[in-house]
């Protein structure tokens, strides 16, 4: 688990390096993010550490989470709770 973090969050530190400093495009971290979570499913599928079904599970799972959130998130700004950035 440590090792596994701690190589995530070095790509994406690094990822953020090379998308920012050198391609200068905005939105690319999210890009770069969404690249690292769709690839981490098949890599732990083909490791073996989860089952196929895991591993879309957790992305359904986190999907709902994310839209979620993102409603409410929605509905606070139009309420005038949540400032809108």
């Amino acid at each position: 688990m440590s090792l596994f973090y701690h190589t995530s969050r070095l790509l994406w530190k690094s990822f953020s390096y090379i998308d920012t400093k050198l391609i200068r495009q905005p939105g690319i971290e999210n890009r770069s993010a969404l690249l690292l979570i769709a690839l981490d499913g098949p890599a732990r599928v083909y490791l073996g550490d989860h089952r196929a079904s895991d591993v879309i599970g957790g992305y359904l799972f986190g999907s709902g989470w994310l839209a979620l959130w993102f409603r409410i998130s929605l509905l606070l700004r139009g309420k005038h709770i949540l400032a809108s950035s």
